[in-house]
């Protein structure tokens, strides 16, 4: 069982539910753009720039969301 702040459970749900192949390909691709991608969501020069939503995070990496 896993708690996390309110604000960073988009990240964490990207974190814990997808497969090594998919969190790799989306640690990749956020820093072929500059942003680090951590547990508590996507950071551009140490700012936190997606965290809440799956969705926030696609869009900010530029990714379709299904």
């Amino acid at each position: 069982l896993f708690t996390v702040p309110f604000n960073e459970l988009g990240a964490a749900l990207l974190a814990f539910t997808g497969n090594d192949v998919f969190n790799r390909s989306m640690r990749l691709l956020a820093r072929k753009q500059d942003i680090s991608r951590g547990r508590d969501g996507l950071s551009f020069e140490g700012t936190l720039v997606a965290q809440r939503t799956e969705r926030e995070i696609f869009d900010a990496l530029g990714v379709p969301w299904r």
